[in-house]
């Protein structure tokens, strides 16, 4: 606005965005408190933590699959400590 202009000549150009009343303030903060809405720093923690609790599922799998190929019977465990195989017979009466 230049400074020789008044102020009926100011136009209405619509709602500034990002500002709230006080009861839209409230609404909102009861909206949070009933875990309806989630601000979106919290959103985005929990996608980090969603991430890396995925990335050490993936981990542990891939080390299990690694320790059952590598992983051996040591021979002091082998057939002469096991005992035999047996088989259940059917009962008769």
């Amino acid at each position: 606005m230049s400074k020789n202009r008044s102020l009926g000549e100011v136009e209405y150009a619509g709602k500034v965005l990002g500002m709230t009343t006080f009861k839209e303030h409230q609404r909102i903060q009861d909206l949070i408190k009933k875990g309806q809405l989630m601000p979106a720093s919290d959103l985005a923690k929990a996608k980090e933590a969603e991430a890396k609790r995925a990335e050490e599922f993936t981990r542990s799998v891939e080390d299990e699959q690694s320790h059952r190929k590598s992983h051996r019977v040591p021979e002091s465990v082998k057939s002469e400590n096991m005992p035999a195989h047996y088989t259940r017979e059917p009962f008769i009466d």
